[in-house]
């Protein structure tokens, strides 16, 4: 249910902890994902959110954008509510690592037009890409005078980068009455309550860290923990332990942190692992796998894990992060025998009423029956304000209308169907390969190449080009460590063949195997399938490549590859 009070506000509610509750725990910080480095309680929070509050407004900040670099620590939580109360609009972007991602955060701080940095001081980085921004220090805040910003809900708070997995990274205009909306749907569906305890190593930067764990949490009134996602990425052991550890309630990541778990540890002695507490495991950002669930839920139910914790649900930053989620306690929901999807296809639950979801056919804007396939569209209260500085775009994806609606219409771009109220995403409209008349959905083939030998990694993309003036298709995939033998390589290569084959009945043009980490990925993790389309059609993949070669590859019996 959204909040009958229009005033209603992240900064209301952490003023109201900040005195209610002054000395609980509000945040507390794993800085090696082991050992507690740092923690605050709401009333520090709320005291020195206030104090940043007022160095930010007597720099004339207020409505202008200010970049944070997004670590898992205190200066960047403490950065984001200094913003909030100040009426600053919050650009985040991944923490800045000597020559990695500047070009990156160079066209972020370029299109959001930055007026100053918050929190990142003296780093010889920092003056080289930024020699004439302002920077904002956080220290010496308790000689601050502390101050409040006017509240307006339809100002933005925050600009959300979207990850440039499909097109050019653009920023989501994310209004306070966004958040206030989105957390709203978000808490009742995840059942958050007092005794909940909230755990992510999400990337801050990307929605689902920040505003799908961390700002719920503190709205809500509940502690939460944090820790690097590199930590978690070296040793996936300890988020499992920090969960035990920390008698966490609510927790998740993408399919492969849980594909991960299973392949590092599935195997091992649990010891004295008691994921007991986690009664939501949340699987979302990327398609949920059900045999990765499965495998997980049994690998981990002596350690006392509970499948039915297990959450799946669908967002995406355009609305705010999250639009449908399943039903509380009921685990893993499959399509039913007679739904017109693939077998073993998981529900993403019913849509809440405060956000209607409709399936429109793309290409004449009119809404099919249930279980026909088509584009997702969304509209609410959640629904972000556009694109910053793009009305262009911002009119094609976020003003798109349907017959007897007065509401306007988000158009996610992801395909999916309804069936008996349920919600099944499909895949990306943009990323749909047709071969031969049939729709093939790239994650479909990446599931069965992924499951068919065990050499294959985490990481594979696929995507589609012109040879032989008809689409074909190829693949990328990452193969693990020890699988690089050429008599390895040649029979996972085989296995693809026969299993692309048998479930999809599609002979591949190309699989490229590739070493571990080498597929082009966003900064929140998600392979760039666009990206390696086109690194593989210059011929740069093939350079990156272990091998590439099998004699029933179908490159060799058609003529050379050209962009589709």
């Amino acid at each position: 249910m959204i909040p009958k009070d229009q005033n209603s506000s992240v900064v209301a509610q952490l003023q109201q902890w900040g005195r209610t509750k002054p000395d609980e725990l509000a945040l507390l910080f794993l800085a090696d994902g082991e050992n507690e480095s740092c923690r605050l309680t709401f009333g520090e929070l709320d005291d020195r959110a206030q104090r940043l509050s007022g160095r930010i407004i007597r720099a004339n900040l207020t409505g202008q954008p200010v970049l944070l670099f997004a670590q898992s620590g205190p200066d960047f939580i403490l950065g984001i509510c200094g913003c909030l109360y100040a009426g600053a609009v919050a650009v985040a972007a991944p923490f800045l690592v000597r020559n990695r991602g500047h070009e990156g955060i160079r066209s972020i701080a370029k299109d959001a037009g930055i007026a100053a940095i918050i929190g990142a001081t003296g780093t010889e980085d920092l003056q080289e890409l930024f020699p004439d921004i302002v920077s904002i220090p956080l220290d010496g805040l308790e000689f601050e005078a502390a101050a409040l910003a006017p509240y307006d809900r339809t100002k933005p708070a925050l600009l959300q980068y979207t990850s440039g997995s499909t097109s050019a990274p653009k920023g989501v205009i994310v209004t306070h009455w966004n958040l206030v909306a989105n957390i709203t749907m978000s808490s009742k569906a995840f059942g958050v309550r007092p005794g909940s305890r909230v755990l992510t190593w999400l990337p801050l930067f990307h929605d689902m860290g920040l505003i799908g764990n961390v700002l719920p949490a503190l709205y809500c009134g509940v502690p939460c923990v944090l820790m690097p996602p590199l930590a978690f990425l070296q040793k996936p052991r300890r988020w499992l332990e920090a969960i035990s550890r920390h008698r966490i309630t609510i927790s998740g990541g993408p399919n492969f942190a849980y594909e991960l778990c299973v392949r590092r540890l599935g195997q091992r002695p649990l010891g004295e692992l008691d994921l007991s507490t986690w009664e939501l495991a949340v699987c979302a950002a990327e398609p949920v796998r059900l045999s990765t669930m499965q495998r997980f839920a049994q690998a981990f139910g002596p350690a006392g894990f509970r499948e039915r914790a297990l959450y799946p649900c669908y967002g995406l930053a355009e609305a705010t992060v999250f639009v449908s989620g399943g039903m509380l306690g009921e685990g893993i929901r499959t399509a039913p025998p007679d739904a017109p999807v693939a077998r073993g296809a998981v529900s993403c639950g019913r849509p809440p009423s405060s956000g209607p979801v409709v399936i429109v056919d793309p290409d004449r804007c009119k809404p099919v029956p249930d279980g026909t396939e088509g584009e997702i569209w969304v509209c609410g209260d959640h629904v972000t304000a556009g694109y910053w500085k793009n009305p262009a775009d911002t009119e094609t994806t976020f003003a798109a209308s349907l017959p007897d609606r007065r509401e306007a219409f988000l158009r996610t771009g992801d395909l999916g169907l309804t069936w008996k109220g349920e919600l099944y995403v499909t895949g990306r409209r943009k990323s749909l390969i047709i071969h031969r008349g049939v729709n093939l959905h790239p994650e479909d083939l990446e599931s069965t190449i992924g499951a068919c030998h065990p050499g294959f990694g985490l990481m594979g993309v696929a995507f589609s080009i012109e040879a032989n003036d008809e689409e074909q298709v190829a693949v990328a995939y990452e193969v693990i460590s020890g699988a690089l033998a050429p008599d390895d390589s040649q029979a996972m290569i085989e296995k693809a063949l026969n299993a692309v084959a048998e479930a999809h009945g599609v002979r591949l043009f190309d699989l490229v195997l590739l070493r571990p980490g080498t597929l082009p990925r966003t900064t929140s993790g998600k392979v760039q399938r666009d990206h390696c389309r086109m690194l593989y059609l210059s011929g740069e993949l093939a350079r990156r490549a272990h091998v590439s070669h099998h004699p029933s590859l179908g490159r060799y019996q058609n003529v050379t590859a050209r962009p589709s």
